[in-house]
């Protein structure tokens, strides 16, 4: 017979008045409206982002960067509307998107300059710390998944494994770009060689 499993030790309640910590879905979630909401209210932020997202050899922002899909969404309406010069983008998303997302919308519009994670809202490099720890989270997750694809082509002796392990490597090296961006060394390192990345 296989030997009963220990109970898991009971959590201590927090103290009366407490507020309880952000889970681990909360986290993310609270990462990616301050992402979004700062560059739905100010949109020409994300021109700058994206450009200091690339003097540190990443890509741009992207909606695949986002795990919601109201986010997604939203993310992909942004750069429309940013594509677009007749009207405000902020108009143009009140006036063109789904009704669907509307509530979002106007929820991350109109709430209050947070700080997320401990940071200060009102500076571009808070913004860049967020947009790279989304990053961060997206690629583990992408590297997951096809290590699972690879290992699973493998079991099955098809050839495929060869095309996922080389895109595991090319995520892996953005991860390790990532990574070294997050540290304040690297990322005042990258940003001060180029002078568009200076602030």
């Amino acid at each position: 017979a296989k030997p009963a499993r220990r109970p898991l030790p009971e959590r201590a309640a927090p103290p009366t008045g407490a507020a309880p910590p952000a889970s681990r879905e909360e986290e993310p979630s609270r990462l990616e409206a301050y992402c979004l909401g700062r560059l739905l209210r100010e949109p020409d932020r994300l021109y700058r982002l994206d450009r200091d997202l690339q003097v540190l050899g990443l890509d741009k922002l992207a909606p695949e960067d986002f795990a919601g899909t109201d986010f997604q969404l939203l993310a992909r309406a942004l750069d429309t509307a940013l594509a677009q010069v007749d009207v405000e983008p902020s108009d143009y998303l009140r006036d063109n998107l789904d009704p669907a997302l509307q509530t979002r919308l106007e929820t991350l519009l109109d709430a209050p300059e947070p700080a997320a994670a401990g940071l200060r809202p009102e500076t571009d490099d808070d913004l860049l710390t967020v947009a790279l720890r989304l990053r961060e989270r997206a690629l583990a997750q992408a590297v997951s998944q096809l290590r699972f694809l690879a290992e699973d082509s493998r079991e099955q002796g098809e050839a495929r494994p060869e095309l996922l392990l080389t895109e595991i490597a090319r995520l892996a090296a953005a991860q390790g770009r990532v990574h070294m961006a997050l540290t304040p060394r690297g990322r005042r390192g990258a940003l001060a060689g180029n002078p568009a990345g200076k602030r």
